[in-house]
């Protein structure tokens, strides 16, 4: 494996509580601030120059996530958003790297509010010409599972338009489904990370535990000197299985 420049963890860096019934009875530490404390400390052990950058998902809160991470220095890229919503814009490589905040806040479902939406459409004006690869949590297309659309993105059409019109989103990364999946929006390709944690079963009615083993996706960036069109530059993404 390659050794990379960013970390980027997508949403639900920590159980939280009250997520689902019965929740608290299975978790070891009850504490969400002390949630964030432990994840914090395992971060710190790696190499400082791998930048680590954090997004909410739905069971994170991101009051919690500001005091945990703020005064870290893996952190300084995720400067930008505000306290409705924590989002990153950052160069590497040649490419552009965007994380937006899916999060609504007691919903297992996500949203783009309309600020992050505008903040979004901003960045990709100013940065047209650069290949861009997005990160989120929730997913912005069905996965082909039933209950776990029904928990995705809502009200998404805005949004869906936005990246329709932006040639030069290359793709989407999104957690939340804890499975593997892909599919396309507009030129977009749209990949699901596995979990670190329990998988689903994909293609399912109803919430099923998968056997397979946790995972984490590595993206590969072409050098975009090499090809004369945004379109056109290339890439490659990977899923890594944990040990089982």
């Amino acid at each position: 494996i390659p050794r990379p420049g960013y970390l980027i963890m997508a949403g639900d860096v920590v159980d939280g509580i009250d997520s689902y019934p019965g929740q608290e009875a299975e978790l070891a530490i009850t504490d969400v601030w002390e949630q964030y404390a432990v994840m914090q400390r395992e971060l710190e052990k790696l190499p400082v120059d791998i930048q680590v950058i954090v997004l909410p998902g739905n069971h994170d809160d991101r009051v919690l996530m500001r005091e945990v991470f703020a005064g870290d220095a893996q952190q300084a890229a995720q400067a930008g958003g505000s306290d409705s919503g924590i989002c990153f814009s950052v160069a590497q490589g040649g490419w552009r790297l965007i994380g937006i905040d899916t999060h609504l806040p007691g919903q297992v479902a996500g949203r783009v509010e309309p600020a992050m939406l505008e903040w979004l459409a901003e960045e990709l004006e100013q940065h047209a010409s650069e290949p861009t690869i997005l990160f989120q949590h929730h997913p912005p297309i069905s996965v082909g599972s039933a209950w776990l659309d029904a928990i995705g993105l809502l009200d998404g059409e805005p949004y869906r338009e936005l990246i329709s019109s932006s040639p030069q989103v290359r793709a989407i990364s999104c957690g939340h489904v804890h499975q593997e999946a892909s599919g396309t929006l507009g030129t977009a390709v749209v990949l699901t990370v596995p979990s670190t944690s329990v998988q689903f079963t994909p293609i399912s009615a109803i919430a099923r535990v998968d056997s397979i083993p946790p995972g984490f996706r590595i993206f590969t960036l072409d050098d975009p000197a090499d090809s004369v069109e945004v379109e056109a530059i290339g890439w490659s993404s990977r899923v890594v299985r944990l040990p089982a």
